[in-house]
């Protein structure tokens, strides 16, 4: 009798100390318990868990490769492309939020951030780089939103916001 008692009573102790608090739980070496405000015991799937977790680091590291990190420039503020035609075939305006990149679909929309002021600004890909020392470059007008053009050259995290289907 006394074998049933003893652990039917701690069990009692658990359940009643731990409806004080909002949300408890209990570790065992195969299973972890949850005890909800109602006093519910609930099993936690410790293995389940684990296996989302794992699968969501493997998305992050799948959005990870979408952020580039490199240097950016610009163009455009001399007025010699003012107008002409891109490699998308879209006319040049220097005030417009758009760049230069390779290896991105035209159309694509990515985040340039500065990594020395933390200032951010999105640009549409609509043409494409001769050099290959810099990652983006970007309208004059863009470059301006996060850095000052006596500055030429920056260190930039490159982040893919919207990708062109086609």
């Amino acid at each position: 009798m006394n074998k049933i008692l003893f652990p039917l009573l701690i069990i009692v102790c658990l359940f009643s100390y731990s409806y004080s608090f909002a949300l408890e739980e209990i570790s065992f070496p195969d299973a972890t318990y949850v005890i909800t405000e109602n006093g519910k015991c609930i099993e936690k799937d410790v293995y389940n868990a684990n296996l989302k977790l794992e699968s969501e680091k493997k998305k992050e590291e799948s959005n990870d490769t979408k952020i580039k990190s490199g240097y950016a420039t610009f163009y455009g503020s001399t007025g010699k492309f003012e107008g002409r035609k891109t490699a998308s075939g879209e006319k040049f305006y220097k005030k417009l939020m758009t760049a230069a990149m390779n290896n991105v679909k035209f159309g694509t929309k990515v985040k340039v951030t500065n990594l020395k002021n933390n200032k951010s600004v999105i640009v549409k890909i609509n043409d494409r780089m001769g050099s290959q020392k810099n990652i983006i470059d970007l309208s004059s007008g863009a470059f301006k939103k996060i850095s000052n053009l006596s500055a030429g050259r920056i260190k930039v995290n490159v982040e893919v916001i919207e990708e062109v289907k086609k």
